[in-house]
């Protein structure tokens, strides 16, 4: 089974089949991953938890992106949270961040966020 099917099962398990077919419809580059799916979404909870996201932040995460707790934290996750940390200053701007806008976590930081950035023109 490749690694997009194996996304897609466990999220159709975990939370249901409508959840998973919002997750590909919303979210297309989901069917470009490749190694970096967990079998279980308790690894990036926990992670994000000590963070300092709140319960009721995971709960909007869970409910409306739940693909993005099947991400690995050593593998995604936790580069992503490192490059909002370097970007906002601080860890708890980076949980506050991504409690307002859990859609940050999509973001692959090296093909579509630090491209565009060294990319983009200066004022």
């Amino acid at each position: 089974m490749n690694v997009v099917a194996s996304l897609l099962l466990k999220v159709e398990l975990l939370y249901g089949a409508d959840k998973a077919v919002f997750a590909c419809t919303t979210n297309p580059h989901l069917l470009l991953i490749d190694d970096v799916i967990e079998d279980s979404p308790a690894p990036a909870e926990e992670y994000l938890l000590e963070l300092g996201i709140s319960q009721a932040a995971l709960k909007r995460i869970r409910s409306a992106y739940p693909h993005f707790l099947l991400l690995s934290v050593e593998r995604v996750l936790r580069g992503r949270v490192e490059y909002l940390t370097s970007v906002l200053g601080s860890a708890s701007a980076a949980a506050r961040t991504i409690g307002r806008y859990p859609n940050v976590l999509g973001l692959d930081v090296e093909a579509n966020v630090r491209s565009y950035s060294l990319s983009a023109p200066t004022r």
